[in-house]
């Protein structure tokens, strides 16, 4: 943004990422997360809520505002191409909802996070029946996760690579070590968890 002006894909990528982010959010009110009224009597809740808070919050913010003031500038030309790039960018937030799914509703994290009949009752609402159950791990949901991100954010420089190749390389490597530094998170603190059973 120069002078208060922001260019047509900046407005596209604000619009079509509130909304995703709105979506997963929803999504991630399913598991509870935000369960403000328990959070000063229940230490698993205030835990969930910070947890919570962090991936499903700051990460995507943070990713924002890199997309917004470093990828989508005003150097950036619009075409349906680069519309594509900013559709596929909005839409690698939903990989923040997985990861976060895989820290705290998972087999080997939940009992920090929730009590067994929370846990029971999200994991098992609706046509899902306690006999259906197949194993819960973490890697089920952060592995997915982290794929999401990746494909979304190299869709992304793909499409914006044809139109402005010049910086392709330095968001390639920015978003890499992103992912990487996601994943290497996710998988530190389940380990750090999983071992204080």
């Amino acid at each position: 943004m120069k002078g208060g002006i922001m260019s047509f894909l900046q407005v596209l990528l604000t619009f079509f990422y509130a909304v995703f982010l709105g979506l997963a959010l929803n999504a991630a009110g399913k598991m509870k997360t935000f369960a403000t009224h328990k959070m000063f009597v229940n230490r698993k809740a205030f835990l969930r809520i910070i947890f919570s808070f962090i991936i499903i919050n700051v990460f995507p913010v943070i990713t924002f505002a890199y997309l917004y003031n470093s990828v989508f500038t005003l150097d950036v030309t619009s075409s349906y191409l680069s519309i594509f790039a900013v559709v596929a960018a909005s839409l690698s937030v939903f990989g923040f909802n997985r990861v976060l799914t895989g820290i705290i509703i998972s087999d080997e994290c939940y009992k920090y996070f929730y009590d067994e009949e929370e846990w029971k009752e999200i994991v098992f609402s609706g046509a899902r029946k306690s006999a259906d159950y197949t194993p819960n791990n973490w890697w089920c949901h952060v592995l997915p996760g982290v794929i999401w991100l990746i494909f979304f954010w190299f869709l992304m420089l793909f499409f914006l690579r044809m139109v402005s190749p010049e910086n392709f390389i330095r968001h390639m490597v920015i978003g890499v070590v992103a992912v990487v530094a996601i994943l290497t998170s996710a998988v530190v603190v389940i380990q750090f968890i999983s071992r204080k059973k």
